[in-house]
């Protein structure tokens, strides 16, 4: 991921993100009544993902932060799951940052 801070100061942020994620599925597993199936998964899951945060410095060194983003998932021929039924899918991000 990529970002551009549009605001810096001592104590407030305020930026961009854009960038990409590759996963790899090691499994899937059906279950249907008593009867298991394993397969093997081939091809990779390939997303990108837009945003924009804020952060709240309240120490020098320790921040709150807030970054909602957009993700979309690409059609990879990967198992039913949430990302084939719904590609485009949002995310509220907060917790707390650290400088080092």
């Amino acid at each position: 991921t990529l970002s551009y801070r549009f605001v810096e100061t001592p104590t407030f942020g305020f930026y961009a993100s854009a960038g990409g994620a590759v996963e790899k599925c090691v499994g899937q597993r059906y279950v249907y009544a008593n009867n298991t199936l394993s397969e093997k998964v081939g091809g990779l899951q390939w997303s990108a993902r837009v945003g924009l945060g804020a952060e709240y410095w309240f120490v020098p060194r320790l921040g709150l932060y807030f970054a909602p983003s957009l993700v979309y998932y690409f059609n990879n021929n990967q198992p039913l799951s949430i990302r084939t039924q719904q590609p485009v899918q949002a995310r509220f991000e907060v917790g707390l940052r650290f400088k080092l």
